[in-house]
């Protein structure tokens, strides 16, 4: 009795990686789900919090910080069209 080790080999690995990819797909499917009931469940209103964060960066920033990190930043811009 002749046993090929490399068709072995072969199914071997086939019978793995599919075992993988279907672990992987249900682990995404289940992620997709959960999101969509905590999403459905406990919505998170994202504007309020943005308008919150803003609202306290405004009061702690130096307007001099601000101008300066704006010249910064239109110098870098005007540097890279150069190149």
């Amino acid at each position: 009795m002749e046993i090929n080790l490399v068709a072995e080999g072969f199914k071997l690995m086939i019978l793995g990686m599919s075992a993988v990819f279907l672990f992987l797909t249900i682990i995404i499917y289940t992620l997709k789900f959960q999101y969509y009931l905590i999403n459905r469940f406990f919505p998170q209103n994202k504007n309020i919090i943005q308008k919150k964060e803003l609202k306290n960066l405004d009061n702690d920033i130096d307007q001099d910080v601000v101008v300066a990190i704006t010249a910064a930043i239109k110098q870098f811009q005007i540097s890279q069209k150069g190149k």
